[in-house]
């Protein structure tokens, strides 16, 4: 479960990492699906269990709706 992200106010020209903070984000080797507004991000990276990063795609704002899978 996300509970935070960081940066909170970037570009909307995309492209820009992205890390998303909460608990439970899998094991080492898990597959890791990020979206915003349900558009899938770019390069989603299980960091630890509390950490995922991914590249923001352009257009992409603020206070959409954000899913992430773990499996």
């Amino acid at each position: 479960m996300a509970t935070s992200l960081y940066p909170t106010n970037s570009s909307t020209l995309g492209n820009i990492e992205i890390a998303f903070f909460g608990s439970n984000f899998g094991e080492v080797g898990s597959l890791v699906i990020v979206m915003i507004n349900g558009n899938r991000l770019k390069n989603a990276i299980r960091q630890n269990s509390t950490c995922i990063t991914a590249l923001s795609n352009s257009g992409v704002g603020a206070l959409l709706p954000v899913q992430i899978i773990v499996d």
